[in-house]
């Protein structure tokens, strides 16, 4: 009987006894909703201080790790002869170790890849686990267009995309900045990847564009800004194109800043064609010496000189 009621009394002044009152105490009438609330929140506690103790760790693991042979872009086109990605990686410090698991990864690479002058949009960045890798989708500028600065060195020819950006020169396939349309008039050159605010390079530029499809066959070297005019309260530069063989084609305003009665650069460069349809192409010294196309349907020419002839001659030499 003794041993009973010692039995009893252990047990009521033991831990087990005293778990069972808290038991009881927190499910006792209207304190269930407490008990799941502090069950919920103990869990919570739990998972967010076990994540962010194992994540940095699991994102260390080797098969996370992110090389530069994980990490394909979209294939440069042919005329930029730079490795894109490897300078991209090199100077946005995405060379050293990263992980797949980076919760920043994708922001981290569109912003480096998006810094590089070549480079004019990243449409995505896809990260893959299984297996590790991510993919960037890349819009690359095109040059369109080479701008002549006078510089301490001598000549220079600044390649530019249609945004009037400063694209590298070294990393330009040599052959593609040859035959690119010239543009004179500029007096400044921004850095590279910085666009140009000059209003003969920026129209200069679109003319090119337009342009770009028949450069070629009509055998066009420069585009040259000529004056500044004013039409009715609306300034306007005008411009000229030179052949190869020396002639000057007064083109008029660049596209969409013409003022009111000139022609439309359809209409100028129709009555362009069907004038070397004609007369034969612009590149000797029996072409005239200028066409103007601002006023149609025929263009208006100035036959050559002695003196244009010996301009032909010069224009004619190779570059």
């Amino acid at each position: 009987m003794a041993s009973r009621k010692q039995t009893r009394i252990r047990e009521g002044n033991g831990p087990l006894h005293w778990l069972k009152r808290v038991a009881s105490e927190l499910t006792g009438r209207g304190r269930l909703p407490l008990v799941v609330i502090l069950l919920l929140a103990l869990i919570g506690t739990g998972l967010y201080l076990g994540r962010h103790r194992i994540a940095p760790w699991i994102a260390s693991m080797d098969q996370y790790r992110l090389d530069a042979d994980r990490i394909h872009i979209t294939p440069p086109p042919e005329w930029i002869a730079a490795d894109v990605k490897v300078q991209v990686l090199r100077d946005g410090s995405l060379d050293q170790e990263i992980s797949v698991l980076d919760g920043d990864l994708a922001k981290r690479l569109k912003d480096a890849f998006e810094m590089h002058p070549w480079i004019r949009s990243v449409d995505r960045v896809i990260k893959k686990t299984v297996p590790v890798g991510v993919e960037v989708a890349i819009t690359y500028r095109q040059p369109v267009a080479a701008v002549v600065v006078n510089g301490k060195d001598g000549t220079l020819l600044l390649p530019i995309d249609a945004d009037g950006v400063r694209l590298p020169n070294n990393g330009l396939q040599s052959d593609a900045l040859r035959i690119l349309p010239r543009i004179l008039g500029a007096t400044s050159q921004p850095p590279i990847g910085q666009a140009w605010r000059e209003k003969p390079v920026l129209e200069g530029c679109r003319l090119a564009v337009y342009l770009a499809p028949m450069w070629a066959r009509l055998n066009l070297v420069d585009i040259v800004p000529l004056n500044e005019e004013t039409y009715r309260k609306k300034q306007f530069c005008t411009y000229e194109l030179v052949t190869r063989g020396g002639t000057r084609i007064i083109w008029g305003a660049a596209p969409n800043a013409g003022p009111p009665g000139e022609s439309s650069p359809d209409a100028k460069l129709a009555r362009l064609q069907q004038f070397i349809d004609k007369h034969g192409p612009l590149t000797s010294v029996n072409s005239p010496a200028v066409i103007d196309l601002r006023e149609g349907p025929i263009p208006k020419t100035i036959p050559r000189t002695a003196h244009h002839h010996q301009e032909a001659d010069q224009n004619a030499s190779p570059r």
